[in-house]
């Protein structure tokens, strides 16, 4: 009766739209999960996306993945918008330290993409079919950092990179801003976004920023927050290209089991934001802004069949005929293995 009470208050609160789901990988026996933890790229109708590969274990309460065997990186590529999808291992996570950078990365190149995991770093030219690295997070290496690959370009030497450290009880995490004016040879300490978690406890913690650039000076970033139990998404403003922050919304808020959001600058100006929804029915959910993150719409419910919590950690990219394209780790009844798939939603219909 309760469930079924959940359900209708979901209907009456949320917005429904069109929407084409696609397999991006399956695997037999596998679990595939976490593209958030590796990155999205896109070059027009181009998209690049990172993610994990370990054996499938069911394993209630937990992730069902076998996490004490290996786990791999590899990603897929479509040129047509997210319709069709290869699988290309190029690339092997090694969390290694990475070797010191010598050479400054161009950040402007047509090309270019970038990826920050834990406290490396890799670059790219050729639109992620090779990378270089990894190499060290310079002056940032030492500080137990656990990124996951958030930037802002602002010149062909100078970026701003956003990132999650360990806090002093060796919990992840606190959440801050670091940044480069010579192509990435040494990052320099810029400001902290969300106020430090408390200390103690396995689940106090603020993690996984995902950042937008509003005009020259102004970002917004969002934040995933945990405290025990209580599960949130904050949002956060810079008028001062990242020096200094301040709460701006809450648009996911305590009691809606979530996790990683991730923003997305719309072609039409409006800010997309999506997150896997981890209380039933599980699923894939957005929401819009139309003031720079201030006011939030409804749920934008882009599917609502997971078949249990174990899912989400999205990353979105907006096609060139306008179309996102919201890419996510999943399961259902009908495919119970953890697979990556992709959905295809117009969001000008929505409001």
């Amino acid at each position: 009766m309760i469930r079924y009470l959940i359900i209708l208050i979901l209907i009456l609160t949320s917005i429904c739209t069109a929407s084409e789901n696609k397999i991006v990988y399956t695997e037999e026996g596998k679990f595939c999960g976490w593209p958030a933890n590796e990155g999205i790229w896109s070059w027009g109708d181009e998209i690049l996306v990172g993610f994990n590969i370990g054996q499938y274990k069911h394993d209630d309460p937990g992730h069902d993945c076998n996490l004490a065997g290996f786990i791999g990186t590899v990603q897929a590529r479509s040129l047509d918008g997210g319709n069709i999808w290869t699988i290309e291992m190029p690339h092997v996570l090694d969390l290694r330290k990475g070797a010191k950078l010598k050479e400054k990365i161009n950040f402007l190149h047509p090309d270019f993409a970038m990826k920050l995991r834990d406290s490396v770093l890799w670059y790219s030219y050729d639109r992620g079919k090779n990378w270089n690295g990894p190499y060290e997070i310079a002056n940032f290496n030492k500080n137990n950092l656990r990124c996951r690959t958030d930037y802002i370009i602002n010149s062909k030497d100078e970026c701003i990179a956003f990132v999650t450290s360990q806090k002093p009880d060796d919990i992840e995490g606190f959440v801050y801003a670091i940044k480069t004016t010579d192509g990435g040879l040494n990052f320099d300490f810029l400001s902290y976004i969300a106020p430090m978690p408390p200390l103690g406890g396995e689940h106090n913690f603020s993690v996984q920023p995902s950042t937008v650039k509003i005009s020259d000076k102004k970002l917004i970033t969002s934040v995933r927050e945990r405290r025990g139990k209580q599960k949130w998404v904050d949002v956060y403003e810079s008028n001062d290209n990242g020096a200094n922050w301040k709460l701006l919304s809450t648009p996911v808020p305590k009691g809606n089991s979530c996790n990683p959001p991730h923003l997305l600058k719309l072609k039409d100006g409006r800010i997309c934001l999506t997150y896997g929804r981890r209380i039933e029915p599980y699923g894939i959910t957005a929401k819009l802004s139309s003031d720079n993150g201030k006011t939030w719409s409804k749920e934008i419910i882009l599917r609502d069949d997971g078949r249990e919590w174990d899912l989400g950690y999205t990353r979105n990219v907006q096609r060139t005929d306008g179309k996102v394209v919201t890419v996510y780790y999943y399961t259902t009844k009908e495919n119970e293995r953890q697979h990556i798939a992709a959905t295809i939603w117009d969001p000008s219909g929505n409001e």
